[in-house]
């Protein structure tokens, strides 16, 4: 019977095999099919191992095909190996960086790489801000627009609320675009509002006033815009239809000319045949 040497089986008694008393000279160390591996003590001279009784210890007795028991452990060279199962899950390669990816430039004053900030003052001097992101492009169109509008003008005053918290700084932000429908935003630090409030609730006040004059010039600039847009492709109408009469006279013109001298050469044509006919009869008198 082929077992595997690496096996262990417990030593029950319907186990068929081999079994040796559980005693401090005979403790084994690992179970071999039909083999064991003791202590490395060496025998008192004229002592010898405890009979084995197999009725003592509720275990059949070996079967005739086992071989002999051997006191000797097997050597590791005839103890076949087990092959590692091929389901055995392989350890993924560590991560690369992806092909192709370009390394982030560090921005600093001497390799400014997406530039400087513009509009930025420290009272009467301008305040050097290097960008830490390129600008991204334009928005188009009304709606897309006020929808970036707002998205970013909340993050701003999160920001805002958040450097007035940590570091209680005098703080006051307004904002508004011109396709706006809805009262300008605008965020106050709680310290400054606590300290000049009615010079803040005029500065408000101020900021909303300009907002709606620009609001009211843009619109009205817009009207005048379109009212000469207007006036000027329905004179543009004009002139083109005048210009297609003038056309169509000329052509008219044309025409008629072309038929005069069309009659013109009849008569001519008639006038030489009368002139013919007349020297004909001269000649025949």
């Amino acid at each position: 019977m082929n077992q595997n040497p690496f096996y262990s089986f417990p030593s029950r008694p319907d186990y068929q095999g081999l079994l040796v008393p559980q005693t401090p000279s005979t403790q084994r160390t690992h179970y071999y099919p039909n083999a064991y591996s003791f202590p490395q003590q060496q025998q008192p001279a004229g002592q010898q191992w405890p009979p084995f009784n197999s009725q003592a210890e509720g275990s059949s007795p070996l079967p005739n095909s086992s071989p002999a028991h051997s006191d000797v452990a097997p050597s590791s060279d005839a103890i076949e190996t087990p092959t590692r199962s091929t389901l055995t899950r392989t350890p993924s390669p560590a991560p690369t960086q992806t092909a192709g990816k370009k390394a982030r430039s560090r921005v600093t004053k001497k390799n400014p790489v997406f530039g400087e900030v513009l509009g930025a003052w420290r009272g009467s001097k301008k305040l050097s801000i290097l960008r830490n992101k390129a600008l991204r492009e334009k928005a188009e169109g009304r709606k897309e627009i006020s929808a970036r509008f707002l998205r970013l003008s909340h993050d701003i005053i999160e920001r805002c609320e958040r450097l007035a918290f940590e570091t209680g700084a005098w703080l006051h932000l307004s904002v508004q675009h011109r396709f706006a429908t809805d009262p300008f935003l605008h965020y106050t630090s709680p310290a400054l509002l606590k300290e000049a409030t009615d010079d803040m609730n005029r500065i408000t006040n101020d900021f909303s006033k300009l907002f709606r004059t620009l609001m009211a010039a843009r619109n009205e600039s817009t009207k005048e815009l379109h009212k000469q847009l207007t006036a000027a492709k329905e004179k543009e109408h004009q002139a083109t239809a005048a210009l297609d009469e003038l056309r169509a006279a000329q052509e008219e013109a044309e025409r008629r000319a072309e038929t005069h001298a069309e009659v013109l050469r009849a008569k001519e044509m008639e006038l030489e045949s009368y002139k013919i006919q007349l020297r004909m009869v001269t000649q025949k008198k």
